[in-house]
């Protein structure tokens, strides 16, 4: 057995080569080997070149399902090159997704420091390639990212709010989110994801101006930059880099319009224009009730409910083990997912026809129209307002 680690680039880029007759002992041993070139990685990401004749000669492919490099956090991209197009790449791809690799298939190793070059702009531009160049087997195919980390996914979904955002359209049956790069090709952290609808995913993939100049949702203000005309159907911008992201994204094209339009008919598009419409009703009328809309996080449905706020309304998620209980209880309609606590807000009695919500110090905090409630603070709330607890939104109606 012949098996050969070593730094391409020192600190940035390993080759693991080899031949010969390999067995599961070599296979356990090339992990810890591997490992510990991870290991000394301080900043920058370290790349990983795969010998193809070292793969198919593997006993036992399997095998690499117990390996811990493939989860290290200081992996970057896995290139494999010159493995033949059989059965066994198939498993090899597979095995690569189970872990969540960006990986690739490349025909030859100078191919695949080609890529990495691409791919990594910090990487030199004259690396020398070890090994001698090969020829073409089969076609190179892309690269799979890597899956989104559980903590960066935890961190997405406390500034989720179910809508876009971009142009801030509610996610509903019609609209689908998904996270994206806010700047393309760029790190999968936090700072650098956000939630976004299919259009203005498709209209950001052909953007032509950087995405540095445009509305950035996780440096950005979405209320200081843009803001809804009276009938909630278009984005009106306020600042100019609001103006060029209006433009280059299609925050108002006709696709949007439509869509926005036909959100406002079933109910699912509902804009915040709290922020430019002033003289909304904060007047709650004597012995008046509340409509509660509240999204499930479950069924994607909306749940409405009536309550007639004569006494104190305890929302919160139900605990058997405990002697307080709330009087509305989101459990069942996703609480526990989204963040709710076990007793999280309150809304009070009206007192001189104004209608108030307290936070009770829960874990992810109260939002009134994406501004948080402060503990001890009663917010007065108006007719059409939305509140998010966690990450549960609702909306209230006033009605005689």
């Amino acid at each position: 057995m012949s098996i050969e680690v070593y730094w391409l680039v020192q600190s940035r880029v390993i080759v693991v080569t080899g031949g010969g007759s390999i067995t599961a002992d070599d296979t356990s041993k090339l992990d810890e080997w591997v490992s510990t070139f991870l290991n000394q990685n301080v900043e920058s990401p370290i790349h990983l070149l795969l010998d193809g004749v070292l793969v198919e000669r593997m006993p036992g492919l399997m095998v690499l399902k117990k390996w811990g490099w493939p989860k290290h956090i200081a992996l970057g991209y896995v290139m494999i090159y010159g493995l033949r197009d059989t059965p066994l790449r198939m498993v090899v791809e597979v095995i690569g997704r189970l872990f969540g690799l960006k990986f690739g298939f490349v025909n030859t190793f100078d191919k695949a420091v080609k890529t990495l070059q691409k791919l990594d702009k910090s990487l030199p531009g004259d690396i020398k390639t070890k090994i001698p160049e090969g020829t073409d087997i089969f076609p190179t195919r892309p690269l799979r990212k890597t899956r989104i980390s559980r903590t960066v996914s935890e961190q997405l979904l406390k500034v989720f709010n179910g809508r876009c955002e971009y142009c801030h359209t509610t996610q509903d049956a019609v609209v689908k989110l998904k996270v994206v790069e806010i700047v393309p090709d760029g790190s999968i952290a936090f700072e650098n994801l956000c939630f976004a609808c299919d259009t203005c995913r498709q209209h950001k993939q052909e953007a032509q101006t950087s995405a540095d100049v445009l509305f950035h949702p996780r440096r950005d203000y979405w209320y200081e930059h843009f803001q809804w005309s009276p009938d909630g159907m278009e984005v009106v911008p306020i600042t100019p880099k609001a103006q060029l992201t209006i433009a280059q994204l299609g925050l108002n094209s006709p696709e949007q319009l439509a869509r926005r339009s036909q959100g406002l008919r079933e109910g699912w598009h509902t804009p915040d224009l709290v922020r430019t419409n002033h003289f909304r009703d904060d007047f709650f009328p004597e012995g008046g009730k509340v409509r509660l809309e509240i999204r499930d996080a479950i069924t994607s449905q909306k749940v409405k409910m009536i309550i007639q706020p004569t006494n104190v309304i305890i929302f919160g998620r139900s605990d058997p083990g405990d002697s307080l209980q709330p009087d509305i209880n989101l459990g069942p309609y996703g609480g526990y997912r989204l963040g709710v606590s076990h007793i999280h807000a309150r809304i009070n009695p009206p007192v001189s026809n104004a209608l108030t919500i307290n936070d009770m110090g829960s874990t992810n905090g109260t939002f009134v129209n994406d501004d948080p409630v402060k503990l001890n603070e009663a917010r007065r709330l108006c007719d059409a307002d939305e509140i998010r607890l966690g990450n549960m939104v609702m909306r209230v109606y006033f009605e005689d």
